[in-house]
């Protein structure tokens, strides 16, 4: 069980600074693919948008002009910054899979929109490195980060804005008994099997029967891997208790399920996906 096939999607060549040297740094780990994504919007969506506005043919006509060239230069600007990263890193471009443990990239550019294709190729993909939206404006990124959780059926890896030298080697799990905190921890097994430390978060509050923090401990002993069990009180914050539990572990990955409520609630009324997906200053290994 590996990571063979990850996808980055690039928006902006801002984001190859932490997205795609995150996906380096853990491809390096499973001797990876990176497929790296950028999609540019469709200037036909736009136009349709703008029909019920009250504007003439010909301001339409400039305003997708003006966004069509913004667009082109954005695509070769952010793959101008792909290929620079891919040169620094020694990271060769393939198309197809070759002999040897190296890692390598392809670069692919679709029209349309971006959380549609994060999802499409996300579910061909072991994994979706996602760079996390930084503020309330970036809708686009939030956009494809909601897809790719709960369409693509595939683990994501959330990368804060710092992204660090290794990712992996100390891992803390976020667990409270769930279906998606279970399914987390079977798909990143590939990384906890690596890991030289691992330390299981449950909240003190839990019910001891529904969390089973020693049943989780056991079952990754089975796969020679040694975890110790940490309860943490979360005072009803407990989004900010685990991610401030996880940092004082020195971990540089935390693994977790999404929406172990409904997302609905979650949007509505707050949650731990909802501060993880805001505040986390660590990489995020997440399933739903």
């Amino acid at each position: 069980m590996s990571f063979k096939s990850i996808l980055v999607p690039l928006s902006a060549p801002g984001l190859v600074k932490t997205s795609l040297q995150a996906a380096f740094r853990v491809a390096a780990s499973f001797h990876a693919h990176i497929e790296a994504l950028h999609t540019r919007q469709d200037q036909r969506m736009i136009a349709v948008s703008l029909m019920n506005e009250s504007m003439s043919a010909s301001m339409i006509d400039q305003i997708i002009k003006d966004n069509m060239k913004a667009a082109v230069s954005n695509t070769h600007k952010t793959r101008a910054a792909v290929e620079q990263a891919c040169k620094a890193a020694g990271v060769r471009a393939a198309e197809k899979p070759s002999r040897g443990n190296k890692v390598t990239v392809a670069w692919r550019e679709e029209i349309g929109y971006e959380d549609h294709s994060v999802v499409r190729r996300g579910r061909v993909s072991d994994l979706i490195v996602l760079s996390r939206p930084t503020t309330d404006i970036d809708i686009a990124m939030g956009l494809s980060l909601e897809a790719a959780l709960m369409e693509s059926g595939r683990p994501i890896l959330l990368v804060p804005p710092k992204v660090p030298s290794r990712i992996g080697g100390n891992i803390a799990i976020a667990w409270d008994g769930s279906a998606q905190a279970a399914r987390a921890v079977g798909q990143a097994m590939p990384f906890l099997l690596n890991a030289r430390k691992v330390t299981i978060l449950t909240a003190a509050e839990e019910s001891k029967e529904d969390a089973n923090p020693a049943g989780l401990q056991s079952l990754l002993a089975w796969h020679g891997i040694k975890a110790k069990i940490e309860k943490v009180r979360t005072r009803g914050d407990v989004g900010k208790a685990l991610l401030g539990a996880a940092v004082r572990a020195n971990a540089n990955l935390l693994v977790m399920g999404a929406y172990s409520h409904s997302r609905l609630r979650e949007l509505v009324l707050g949650g731990v996906t909802r501060h993880v997906l805001s505040d986390a200053e660590i990489p995020v290994f997440m399933v739903h």
